[in-house]
């Protein structure tokens, strides 16, 4: 999408929202990605995902995949709306996270393929507090401002 590019180390504050996350960061690379949530305590928890094809690992950006194996994929199937697919591959269990953009706005929405209760985890809103900032080649690490930063928008 030419969305990425404007979208490449962006952050976003979230809502008040049940998981406690307070920021958002979306990382890219031309193999694929990383979403880096900030907990309201703890460190940063990061979710490595391929472009087209599956990235195996392990994330807790969700409370129920902790130590689950996972792998992860993104797709952008409208040019404001990214997908990450996460297959929990030891169970059942497939994940659909929506990022849908609108100017500084951004909605992600979670569900899961099967459950005892609802599929649709919820809907989570987030403003953009900064502009795309220069991202490390290597997409696994964290150097760049942190997310309570209130650096303004370039």
């Amino acid at each position: 999408s030419a969305l990425e590019d404007d979208l490449k180390g962006a952050q976003f504050q979230f809502d008040p929202n049940p998981l406690g996350l307070t920021a958002l960061r979306l990382e890219f690379s031309q193999r694929g990605g990383a979403v880096v949530v900030w907990p309201e305590a703890g460190e940063p928890r990061r979710l490595m995902f391929g472009r087209g094809v599956w990235r195996t690992g392990l994330s807790a950006v969700l409370p129920d995949w902790r130590g689950h194996p996972l792998a992860a994929s993104a797709a952008w199937p409208r040019p404001d709306c990214l997908e990450i697919d996460v297959c929990l591959y030891t169970s059942p269990f497939r994940y659909t996270l929506r990022f849908d953009f609108a100017d500084s706005q951004l909605r992600i929405s979670v569900r899961v393929n099967v459950a005892f209760g609802p599929t649709d985890l919820g809907e989570f809103a987030a403003r953009r507090m900064t502009a795309a900032i220069p991202v490390p080649q290597s997409v696994g690490t964290t150097t760049s401002p942190s997310p309570n930063s209130r650096a303004s928008r370039a």
